[in-house]
């Protein structure tokens, strides 16, 4: 062996070694100094977050203090204030405060009002279970003077901490007697954790002081506090995270929580990286020394340059992102190498990812997103493929799918809910097609099926009823059983082969079948077309007879079971059109209502039939009675209540005479009034005037004791179905007379029709009746007649016979 090569060997030996007695010294000093930095920083850490804690825990008592001092509060503890709780303590309240529950206790502990609040579901939720024993104890709430400050703590509650505030509730100029406890507290759940991690940076976990439920380096950390006599410590957990330990305090010194934050162990990388590379820096000069000459420059310096060179020049010139530069060893050369063949590898898998972003996009684009179905756009472009092919005989057809009343789910669960139902829809539905049968959605609680290939349409029609069939079984989602229908509307390329007529035609046939009770599936006919071309025109000519004023009004007399004489008229309207001449409502009230322009009608209608009724008082039958029906849609329309205001003083102390009406359906089905402030304001206000509220068609829908006794009720009217199968019926009709006498309202039966069912009404204590036994809906000079017939029977006392009207 030559000199040269003892020399280099003895160099690269000695390097080696120093390399390593460097390496030992290090670790011994150089990383204990960076562990004791890291636990200085850990402690330091550990302060800030008890500062931050802190901070909130002042925060919510300023906020307790602002609340628990204010007059209104006051008044509201002590029963003055009825409305605080939904002027003040709004959803958007609990959201700015970020409170979980909001809560006033009276001086004697009794709770007096609490409200928790999911600030994730932005909704009201019942308050978490024990809460007021657990923040009485920690707070001590039965302590407060009338001098005393907010008190702020974090308790442990149903195994998650609480940041929990009170004040006693006394006068903004802090004097009392102090009239309770107001109560504020905020859960300091995952997310508010997340956000405290967030502030501070670090994770931040707060656990109950159980040393017996403790996890394991919780359980370590108490034993090196214990021994070390502080409330701080911290432990290294791995080779990338140190935690922080400090135990938390009540009011009264107890320790009850303890708190822990995680930091990545940046100091503890750094002694490593610098250890690393100082080594290896050590080892490289000390090879330098050891090598001279061009030579060794040649050979492992110029050389291995050209090597990266000459592989960066040939990936630039072939734009070949696959290119490799092959340089061995572990120099920096090498390094540097790796470096860029790693640099290739990322360009070439972030053109990749770009290739396939790419194509994601256009996948979202054509696909809806919860259902992961083809969208409306995917389905328009494959109707058009579809369409464009010559016929040959085959058909295609298009089931148009709703689902009946999905807002209801959506309402009465909640949006996640409805999804899941979408969700397993599609997965019905899918089982229920063939291999070469198309699914999209086309938006909402909407789906389209494309049928290929069909020979007749009774394939079509196959393929609906087995939906429809699919549709039978309820949908299990979250321990709950929610049965659900669906319309769909059926169209073929039959009657038509361009996309936009053939999705018309099968969302005409869907609407078809909605209307005809749901739940089926209605085949596309011609009609259809022409009958929605019709609808438009009768809408067209609704708007064009109401501002020309086409409607006429006919009444129909309602008379007293015990005189038989009439006692109120009931108003009725027909529309005297141009072309078509008298229609009924029937023929265009539907329209109205499913329009909107039912509420101008209406309001034509109760003024001319107002003014008409206060021209009959004017002739001498001030003791008759109006009465007039009032749609849902009035009832919710925001104009209603100004028109009450603006006749009141006309009818002034006639509104006693005035009866309203309106149907079971609409009290109790479509339009809930006793949860539509609007609508119910609206019959709360007609009340105050002295007008008397009727519950018109009694028994078609859903006739209850509860609603009877909630709604401001003073009649009933029994729908004339009773009467038209009057012995199937007679329990019925006894129970609904007996049930409106015991609530204290008068029964008015509607369609009698002959004497065996007025016979049955007298005998069973029916207060009026209507019908054509007694009187059709007649013109106003016919009713006038009838109303001078009826004053003259008047003055026969006695008579217990009803006039004869017909």
């Amino acid at each position: 062996m030559t000199l040269r090569y003892k020399t280099l060997l003895a160099t690269i030996a000695a390097t080696l070694i120093l390399a390593g007695l460097l390496s030992v010294v290090s670790r011994a000093f150089l990383f204990r100094s960076y562990m004791q930095l890291e636990e200085k920083r850990v402690q330091s850490d550990l302060d800030v977050a008890l500062s931050v804690l802190e901070s909130q825990k002042g925060q919510l008592a300023s906020f307790a203090q602002d609340w628990g001092a204010w007059d209104d509060t006051y008044l509201f503890a002590n029963g003055e204030n009825e409305t605080y709780a939904e002027t003040n303590l709004l959803d958007e309240t609990f959201v700015y405060m970020r409170l979980n529950l909001f809560a006033v206790i009276r001086p004697d502990g009794e709770l007096l009002y609490a409200k928790g609040f999911n600030l994730q579901a932005m909704e009201e939720e019942a308050p978490p279970q024990g809460w007021q024993e657990v923040f009485s104890r920690h707070l001590d709430l039965g302590s407060f003077e009338l001098e005393s400050d907010a008190r702020a703590e974090i308790v442990m509650l149903n195994g998650m901490p609480w940041l929990v505030a009170a004040h006693q509730i006394i006068t903004s100029l802090y004097e009392g007697p102090v009239a309770g406890t107001l109560v504020v507290g905020r859960a300091l759940n995952a997310a508010e954790m997340g956000v405290l991690s967030e502030l501070l940076n670090m994770p931040v976990e707060i656990r109950e002081y159980d040393p017996a439920a403790l996890p394991e380096d919780y359980t370590a950390a108490l034993a090196n506090m214990q021994a070390s006599g502080s409330q701080k410590t911290a432990l290294t957990r791995d080779e990338d995270w140190i935690a922080g330990y400090t135990m938390l305090s009540n009011n009264e010194g107890d320790l009850h929580l303890i708190l822990r934050i995680l930091e990545v162990r940046e100091y503890y990388n750094h002694a490593k990286i610098f250890n690393r590379y100082f080594i290896a820096a050590v080892i490289l000069i000390g090879i330098f020394f050891s090598v001279t000459g061009n030579l060794v420059i040649e050979k492992n310096i110029i050389r291995r340059l050209d090597v990266i060179h000459r592989g960066i020049d040939l990936a630039r010139t072939t734009q070949d992102l696959s290119t490799r530069i092959s340089l061995p060893g572990n120099d920096e050369f090498s390094q540097l190498a790796r470096k860029i063949n790693q640099t290739f590898e990322a360009l070439q898998n972030s053109q990749k990812a770009l290739e396939e972003n790419e194509q994601r996009l256009n996948h979202e684009t054509l696909h809806d997103t919860l259902t992961r179905l083809p969208n409306r756009t995917f389905l328009l472009s494959l109707l058009t493929e579809i369409l464009s092919q010559p016929a040959d005989g085959a058909l295609t057809g298009v089931l148009f799918i709703d689902l009946d009343r999905f807002k209801l789910i959506n309402d009465s669960y909640n949006h996640q809910t409805g999804d899941q139902v979408l969700v397993l829809t599609r997965d019905r539905i899918l089982a229920c097609l063939r291999q070469e049968d198309f699914l999209a959605r086309m938006g909402g609680d909407e789906f389209a099926v494309v049928l290929q290939n069909l020979k007749t349409e009774s394939e079509a029609v196959d393929a609906a009823a087995r939906i429809l069939d699919a549709f039978k079984s309820a949908f299990e989602i979250n321990d709950r059983s929610i049965y659900l229908t669906a319309s769909i509307g059926i169209a073929t390329s039959k009657h038509a082969r361009q996309v936009d007529v053939l999705l018309r035609d099968a969302d005409l046939a869907m609407n078809r079948a909605k209307a005809s009770g749901k739940a089926r599936w209605v085949m596309y006919n011609m009609r259809m077309h022409s009958d929605s071309l019709t609808l438009l025109q009768v809408e067209s000519d609704l708007r064009r007879g109401i501002e020309q004023e086409e409607f006429v009004l006919h009444y129909q007399p309602i008379i007293r079971m015990d005189t038989g004489l009439i006692e109120a008229v009931e108003v009725l309207v027909r529309w005297m059109h141009p072309t078509r001449g008298l229609l009924f409502p029937g023929e265009f009230l539907p329209v109205a209502e499913e329009t909107g322009l039912i509420v101008p009608l209406n309001e034509w209608i109760m003024v001319q039939a107002a003014q008409q009724w206060l021209r009959w008082h004017k002739q001498g039958h001030s003791y008759l009675n109006l009465a007039v029906n009032v749609p849902a849609q009035q009832l919710q329309d925001a104009s209603f209540q100004a028109m009450i205001e603006r006749y009141q003083p006309i009818l002034a102390e006639k509104c006693a005479q005035l009866q309203v009406e309106i149907t079971e359906s609409t009290a109790m089905a479509d339009y809930d009034l006793a949860h539509n402030n609007l609508a119910h304001n609206n019959l709360a206000r007609m009340r105050e005037f002295g007008v008397r509220i009727a519950i018109d068609d009694f028994g078609t829908g859903y006739s209850s004791l509860s609603y009877l006794k909630r709604f401001p009720v003073d009649i009933l009217k029994i729908d004339k179905s009773f009467l038209e199968r009057i012995q199937e019926n007679v329990t019925l009709l006894d129970a609904i007379i007996a049930m409106g006498h015991a609530l204290g309202l008068q029964v008015t039966a509607e369609g009698v029709e002959n004497e065996e069912q007025l016979e049955f009404l007298r005998q069973h204590g029916c207060d009026k009746a209507q019908g054509y036994l007694f009187s059709r809906p007649v013109s106003v000079s016919i009713m006038e007649n009838l109303l001078e017939r009826n004053l003259l029977a008047m003055d026969v006392e006695g008579t217990e016979e009803p006039l004869e009207l017909v």
